[in-house]
């Protein structure tokens, strides 16, 4: 493995070039150490989910690798926006998960995004994870931990449709940038009663 880029570490979140800085073997570490800490702190699962972008499959792989070859169980949510991986970490009552996603970011960029034990890591406990991957501070010989394919979408969805009555029917035109939320937002519109038009409704 190449010298760690300490740049990856931002103050809210770990984000760099996929396939340059950001590489499948720095995320399984990172991975690694997030297990770890899950396993400190007693937190049984993580959730993870992903982002549309071209590295995330990779990178989403490679995390899940780390996160159970520290014997922490995972809950992969598959591609879905980081707002319902949020509410993965409640449902699934984790309080814990990582977004792989390079939210705003140009397209070869990526990152990941953390929640541990109902907490957003930042600052200085992101610098905590740099130091462990850099001295390979992580569980060694603790076996494999479970990684379940897990439905957060769904009772997403009830969650929002129920709180929601249209005093009228809709006609809602929705441009999504070909982002990720296109085809939950197309779904979800219209499970609420709406007639919905997309555009640019589908991830690359």
């Amino acid at each position: 493995m190449k010298k760690l880029d300490p740049s990856l570490f931002k103050a809210y979140d770990i984000r760099g070039v996929a396939g340059d800085n950001l590489t499948a073997e720095v995320v399984e570490q990172v991975g690694l150490v997030l297990g770890t800490l899950a396993f400190e702190q007693g937190v049984p699962a993580l959730c993870v989910g992903r982002d549309g972008r071209l590295s995330s499959p990779e990178l989403s792989e490679a995390l899940i690798r780390g996160i159970a070859g520290a014997g922490t169980d995972v809950y992969d949510i598959g591609m879905e926006p980081t707002p319902v991986l949020y509410f993965a970490t409640h449902y699934f009552k984790t309080g814990s998960g990582v977004a792989v996603t390079g939210s705003h970011n140009p397209s070869r960029d990526n990152g990941l995004k953390m929640m541990m034990g109902g907490r957003t890591l930042f600052g200085p406990m992101i610098q905590d994870i740099r130091r462990r991957v850099e001295q390979e501070d992580w569980r060694r010989g603790c076996g494999k931990g479970r990684v379940e394919r897990r439905d957060a979408e769904t009772p997403y969805f009830e969650k929002i449709a129920g709180d929601i009555s249209l005093s009228r029917p809709m006609k809602v035109m929705l441009d999504t940038g070909n982002g990720v939320t296109g085809p939950l937002a197309m779904k979800l519109y219209r499970k609420i009663g709406c007639s919905v038009t997309g555009l640019y409704s589908s991830p690359p």
